[in-house]
């Protein structure tokens, strides 16, 4: 397989970029926009004819649909798309207190659906096939073979991995899929290909369309590792809305997608662009919105969440103090701060930010992929440079899962006859913040009077088996040698912090102080920890036993104060 595709399917824009790696040339993004450009924006739009027919539109036509009557135009679909998760649904009401603006009058959240004039028109997986579908097509790909890389946003329910999986089953296209699970690590990557990196602690600070997303990122000579992220439902389309509005009270009359695509090249040498109608756009007009939203503030309360949850990590403690204690603890912890998101905001970010950690601590995406031009750099790990975004083999730099495990754990007890099971979804994220908390699924258990079995199961989130237990003996564990305890009537699956997958036996009345427990260990050390976690983990261990020995040294005196008296 030589051709390599990568496809960046962003809240505001789709990019697809391709490289023939026997070629020994550089990745070369797809002219998939009108006029050439390499981008396509993420808009779908229904349009109801006067027959009642409803029929959709993608990309630029759907966008210059703004104005029309009997249409609907969808924006930002990327971003309702990520709306199942419960934590993210909490981002979203703490990002918008407004209740209105925190979901769209189309959205269907149960059925995930697009509803408009009283009709389901299309589910948003579907929504996402289409848009998928037209920006391949566009790049030529349709049929194509190629090793597909994509990066996956975890927490969207599994919905964009099956409209990518869908899109290329029906246009035909052969190849296996590689995901990248962990995008605030491809900057990181590409800077260290590059050599434009050094070994240290970064921060990674991604300004995307449609979200904002931090993450903590130790760089090694081998590996990239995740201590924490966080993120905010917050990004450049909100700074498009605030534009638009403030255009809109100006009597600006004219396109949202003429003043979106005038933002969009503005720079520093570029600092105002004419909208017509007596209108123009300003860097200075934009910057000062942006200062207005409380973006940095806002920002940098999910970096000090990132940085606690790093910092036993980090430090082998937990984090204390308030929030001045919190942010400098972090700035002086981090390395460098690498900054991606749109060009607009770059300048002013990179500004805001240096104010906070120091104007040598900032990268910005911009002088990485400078570097990653050169016509040295053809590592086949490299495979997408598209506008800041470079796809890398999903295997090779696997990232610390503190928040969320990237696979499918099924447990399941049966007596022969039935069975019961329980799992644990794939990026459902573990117990907030605490590094020592665990997840408990529900307690799994059969009425069954006859011997029961536990076995676990484990697959990746498009269904592969990774790993499955033989049948397990209800009876608990072997207390002594040649004895076996009673038979437990419940199991509970438990995943601890580190990744470690754990049954728990119970026997007993569920409603006594203290019923019959034991914990037996399936996974200890999973393919998805890292040593990082490893580490921490025996660490964390043998502090415990340390205290055990004390616990009962200490006890032993107590009993037996003459024999440890000192002369």
């Amino acid at each position: 397989m030589t051709k390599i595709v990568g496809i960046d399917f962003g809240t505001a824009n789709v990019r697809i970029t391709h490289w023939d790696v026997e070629g020994g040339t550089n990745p070369v993004n797809s002219p998939i926009g009108e006029g050439g450009v390499s981008w396509m924006p993420s808009v779908i739009a229904f349009q109801k004819q006067s027959d009642g027919e409803i029929t959709v539109e993608v990309g630029e036509t759907a966008d210059s649909f703004w104005n029309v009557p009997n249409t609907e135009v969808i924006h930002n679909i990327k971003r309702w798309v990520l709306a199942s998760d419960p934590h993210l649904q909490g981002i979203i009401k703490w990002t918008f207190p407004n209740k209105e603006e925190r979901w769209p009058e189309w959205m269907d959240r149960e059925s995930r659906s697009i509803r408009v004039w009283d009709e389901t028109v299309m589910t948003l997986q579907e929504a996402v096939t289409q848009i998928l579908k037209v920006a391949i097509s566009r790049a030529g790909l349709a049929g194509a073979a190629a090793e597909w890389r994509a990066g996956c946003p975890v927490e969207s329910d599994l919905i964009y991995r099956k409209a990518l999986v869908s899109a290329l089953d029906e246009l035909g296209c052969e190849g296996q899929i590689k995901w990248v699970a962990e995008e605030p690590l491809l900057l990181l990557a590409l800077g260290r290909e590059t050599g434009a990196l050094r070994d240290g602690r970064y921060l990674v600070y991604d300004l995307g369309g449609g979200s904002f997303d931090c993450a903590v990122v130790e760089v090694g000579d081998d590996t990239l590792v995740v201590l924490a992220e966080e993120g905010l439902m917050l990004g450049g389309t909100d700074v498009d809305a605030m534009i638009i509005e403030k255009l809109r009270e100006d009597g600006y009359k004219g396109s949202p997608q003429i003043a979106r695509l005038a933002k969009e090249q503005l720079t520093s040498e570029n600092p105002a662009i004419a909208l017509g109608d007596g209108h123009q756009l300003t860097l200075d007009y934009v910057e000062g919105l942006i200062a207005k939203g409380g973006f940095i503030n806002k920002t940098m309360t999910a970096m000090v969440n990132a940085y606690h949850k790093a910092h036993m990590l980090i430090h082998g403690t937990y984090a204390v103090g308030g929030w001045s204690v919190a942010v400098e603890e972090m700035v002086n912890d981090i390395d460098g701060v690498l900054l991606a998101g749109g060009p607009t905001r770059m300048d002013y970010f990179a500004q805001e930010l240096g104010k906070i950690f120091g104007d040598e601590k900032v990268i910005t995406a911009s002088e990485l992929v400078l570097a990653a031009d050169r016509p040295d750099i053809t590592d086949p790990e490299l495979t997408a440079i598209s506008h800041g975004a470079a796809y890398l083999h999903s295997g090779t730099y696997m990232p610390l899962m503190v928040d969320r495990i990237p696979v499918n754990i099924t447990l399941k007890v049966t007596d022969g006859r039935e069975a019961v099971e329980d799992t644990y979804a794939a990026f459902r994220r573990l117990p907030f913040r605490n590094p020592l908390a665990s997840h408990e699924g529900q307690w799994v258990s059969l009425d069954a009077e006859s011997d029961k079995t536990y076995s676990v199961s484990v697959s990746d989130p498009d269904g592969k088996t990774i790993y499955e237990s033989d049948p397990q003996s209800m009876r608990m564990p072997r207390y002594e040698d040649g004895y076996l305890g009673p038979l437990a009537d419940r199991a509970q699956l438990v995943i601890d912090r580190f990744g470690s997958v754990w049954v728990r036996l119970a026997a007993g009345p569920s409603d006594v102080p203290q019923p019959l427990v034991d914990n037996v260990v399936i996974l200890r050390n999973p393919i998805w920890q890292t040593d990082l976690q490893k580490e921490v983990m025996e660490k964390l261990e043998e502090i415990q036993r340390q205290r055990e020995e004390d616990a009962k040294a200490a006890m032993l005196r107590n009993l037996y104060p003459k024999a440890y008296q000192v002369s």
